[in-house]
Formats: C-alpha cells, structure tokens, sequence
C-alpha cells in the first residue's frame, strides 16, 4: 500500500486520488495542529512520533525542534502551552521556537521510569487520535553498539506502556538507523543489521516493524547510497519473515523495490524533506524550486522546459511518456511538438509545483497500490522487469540528447536492480 507522508500541508492528502493511507508527522504538525484539528479518515492512519529527530541542531533547525518539543515524549522542560483564549496559533508557535534555542539539547528520558511515562504519553495520543496502527517512539541508532542498547530500553519501556493501555491496534517497533552504521560488516550475518532484527523480533507484543533510516547529507532522493537502499531492502526481506506488517519509510520511488523484496507499505511525500530523511530538509521552506515531470518508466525527473524540450527535439518522448489526469495536457503538447512554457501549470517558473508534485504523487500512488496487489512472485518479476526497461530508456535518452546536458535528476536503475537481483539470488 501507498502512504502519504503528512507534514504542515494537509492539502495534499485531500487532493490525491484514492488515497488509503497517510502518515502524520511530528515534525510538520505541532500538539496542538494534530489534538484540535478534525483528521479526515482514511483506511489506515498513523503518527509518527519520530524521536529519532532528538538530535537535531536547533540552531538550524528551530522550527521543526519546536514543533517536536510540543510533544512530552521528547522531554523539553517547560513548554509553553497553547491556550486559544490567551495566544493564537501564531504566537504561540514563535515561543516555542524561542523557548526550544535553550531548552532542547539532550531532553529526551533517559531513566525507566521516565521514559515508560513518555511512552505512555506518547501512546495515549496515537489512542486519542484513533490511528490504525501505533507506532512505538525510539531513538535513532548512530552506534553500533550504544545507541542500539538505548533503542532496546525505549523498545521494552513502550511495550509495557502498550500493555498498560491495552491497546487493540497493532503495534509496530520503530526501526531508526543512521546512514553511519551501514558499513559493510553491518550487512553480514550476525552483524549490526541482524542484531537489530533480533532485538525486535526477541520481544512479545509486537505486530510489525515501522522502518526509516537517517541520511547524513542533502541531497535528492535518486542520490540516495546504495547502502541505504540496500539496507532498507535487508530489512524489508528479513523482518517479513516475522511480521505482516512491514512499513518503509522515506526510500521515495526505492520503495517499490522494496514492495519486491515483501515490505507490506511504503510511506514517502511531496517535498524533499517528506521524501527522503534527512536532518538539512527539516526547515526548509522551499519557494524557489522548478517543476519537474516524474517518468516512472524512465525513472528520470525532468526539468519541464530545458529537459523535456530537448526531448522533443530530439524526438525521445515517447521513451519518459507517463499519463495521469494531470500530465496529460503536457504529454499531449509535447506529441504536437509544443513545448510546457505554453502550458501555465507546467511552465518552468519558481514555485509552480502544483501540478508536478501531484503528478508525481498520483503515479507512485498508482504504481505502489497496483504493484501490492500482486503475489511476491509476479512483483518480483514486474520490479525486475520496469528497472530492466529503464535502464534501457535512460540509454537512449542520454544518446539522443547528446552534447546537450541532462538536467533533471535521473535514479541509478542499474544499481537498483544490481541490489534487488543480489537480494533475491
């Protein structure tokens, strides 16, 4: 199933054809925003407490740190707290940035008895909330050993708070690792990896894993290492083997692979910073972005003037072509020999992203249901397929183009399937 992450803009959500699943984020949507607004309903609706944001700069960072600091789990002292009678939303949202610059480094619980209270707290939200499943809160791991005995605390602190609740949902440990774990004893047997999947498959009272790992440098999705992609698709095939349920997060379009290799759901967004997990997204306010197109046949984000009018030019259209309700005015233009600066919601100008990003969302939405629908064998079979005629699309996209540069963003299907064949072999 597809997931849409949910940060401040609700919109997306409303705008996205057959939507089934969301993913609210703390980040993005402060106490206040997530216990006062009405949440619309969706066949699975989750919050993602995402402790594992505890070590954010707040000197870069305020705004997402204030937000995360509204809720008790992440253990800021002394919150401001919103009254409407007294504050607006506004006003309150700017003394929390000023409050979080002196009060967040090192905050959350670090003793039993704290951290099973901010568990409990964090538990009863995700009750209050109605959400589908309940996605336990854990540190980021960043050392191989430390951090993940911290986790192991947290793990066996929410359980209990679990218990204690008697919840009815199912209950997903959160898998939280930092890109610098992943080096290449992490991938062998008995290595780092596999003692985070014994940790959590050691433990009763859990019903699925909620997976996301940190990367350390801005950067788009496509950029993405090949250890993290290979790491979420170890997780995704090995955590199967235990649970129905097993959700990834933030690997963008890599998600589907690791649909291939059994994940049950992935979860990405509209921006970067709801795409792909990274600590330089999380303030950013965007505004002078370009439009892309997003061809998943080709797996290329092209820019959609100085990309796509060479690809009329050169005439490899037909190769990145990819219908939805809102890319077909611009595929039909292109078919004539136009070009997007005639069309206005596909004209290459600063912030004009609406329709590209709903493009986009509403062709992975597609990609993913229609891909969840299929037995592991016949998704094996298609994901090897689609990389397979992507390379083969971006070959010639980059043959035809030339001299003439290739702007826009273009994934590395070729390691992806390098990855997905060596997992499955």
């Amino acid at each position: 199933m597809f997931m849409l992450n949910v940060g401040y803009k609700w919109n997306w959500a409303s705008n996205l054809d057959d939507l089934r699943g969301v993913i609210y984020l703390a980040s993005g949507n402060d106490y206040a925003r997530m216990s006062r607004k009405r949440i619309p309903e969706y066949s699975r609706s989750l919050f993602d407490p995402q402790l594992y944001l505890s070590e954010l700069d707040v000197s870069r960072c305020s705004k997402a740190c204030a937000r995360l600091a509204s809720f008790s789990w992440f253990g800021v002292p002394d919150v401001p707290q919103f009254d409407s009678g007294e504050i607006n939303r506004n006003q309150w949202n700017a003394q929390l940035r000023e409050h979080v610059i002196d009060h967040w480094e090192d905050s959350i619980p670090t003793e039993d008895t704290d951290i099973y209270n901010a568990c409990l707290d964090c538990i009863e939200f995700q009750l209050d909330l109605s959400c589908s499943h309940i996605i336990l809160p854990s540190p980021l791991m960043t050392e191989r050993e430390n951090e993940a005995e911290f986790s192991a605390q947290w793990l066996d602190q929410s359980i209990a708070a679990a218990n204690a609740w008697d919840v009815g949902q199912p209950i997903l440990a959160t898998v939280a690792i930092h890109e610098s774990t992943l080096n290449d004893q992490a991938f062998e047997t008995n290595g780092f990896l596999d003692t985070v999947v014994d940790q959590i498959t050691s433990r009763t009272g859990i019903d699925g894993v909620y997976i996301v790992i940190m990367q350390a440098q801005a950067a788009h999705p496509f950029e993405t290492m090949s250890n993290v992609n290979q790491a979420y698709l170890y997780l995704s095939n090995t955590f199967a083997q235990y649970y129905d349920t097993v959700i990834v997060n933030f690997a963008d379009i890599f998600g589907a692979v690791c649909l291939a290799s059994s994940a049950t759901s992935i979860a990405t967004g509209q921006s970067y910073a709801t795409r792909r997990l990274c600590m330089d997204f999380l303030d950013t306010t965007g505004g002078k972005a370009l439009p892309h197109f997003y061809s998943h046949p080709a797996l290329w984000e092209p820019f959609t003037e100085r990309d796509l009018d060479v690809c009329v030019s050169r005439k490899c259209v037909s190769r990145i072509r990819d219908v939805t309700r809102v890319s077909r005015p611009l595929m039909d233009e292109l078919n004539r020999g136009g070009s997007a600066s005639n069309l206005p919601a596909w004209a290459e100008q600063q912030s004009n992203l609406s329709a590209s990003t709903q493009h986009f969302l509403i062709r992975l939405r597609t990609e993913i249901d229609n891909l969840s629908n299929l037995s592991i064998t016949e998704r094996i079979e298609h994901v090897n397929d689609w990389l397979g005629s992507a390379i083969a699309r971006q070959a010639i996209v980059k043959r035809r183009f030339g001299q003439a540069n290739v702007n826009g963003k273009m994934a590395p299907a070729d390691i992806w399937l390098d990855l997905f064949n060596d997992l499955i072999e």
